[in-house]
């Protein structure tokens, strides 16, 4: 089931950043606009949370969950250097719960868990697709599928 999940995710894309948002904690929120008009499934969100990240440029490190700035600054930042690029790879190491998510002109996101601060079954990544699919990582689960319409 796994490699079908990733085959589902690296199909969709590449994927156009539109806007980037934070939340509380180490809550990233992407979103890549609307579907495309093909009819292809695509991603429309990708939700970073509970868990550690790192922002890479030319493999350097930009920003992390760890950070001490505040929201609003971590959104000017992440506007300047993401939106307008595209993802285009996502690789998943699922014995050591790591997570690279690789993005145009040499940029990524690396996501490692963080048991200490956050439960084993608590997500690290979701992807929502265009068909109300959400394809989520947690290091108790791995990599699950599940329609949010099923669970109005």
């Amino acid at each position: 089931m796994t490699s079908s999940l990733i085959d589902r995710i690296l199909t969709s894309l590449p994927r156009r950043i539109t806007r980037v948002d934070c939340g509380v904690g180490s809550l990233l929120m992407i979103d890549h606009g609307a579907a495309d008009s093909d009819g292809l499934l695509t991603i429309n969100k990708t939700w970073i949370y509970l868990c550690d990240w790192r922002i890479f440029v030319n493999d350097k490190i930009l920003i992390d969950s760890d950070h001490d700035f505040s929201c609003e600054l971590i959104v000017t930042k992440l506007d300047e250097i993401l939106v307008g690029e595209s993802l285009v790879d996502v690789s998943i190491n699922c014995g050591v719960d790591l997570i690279k998510i690789d993005i145009t002109n040499r940029k990524s996101i690396v996501l490692t868990s963080d048991t200490l601060s956050y439960e084993e079954s608590d997500d690290m990544v979701s992807f929502y697709f265009s068909n109300s699919d959400v394809v989520s990582y947690s290091p108790d689960k791995k990599l699950y599928c599940e329609n949010k319409n099923s669970l109005d």
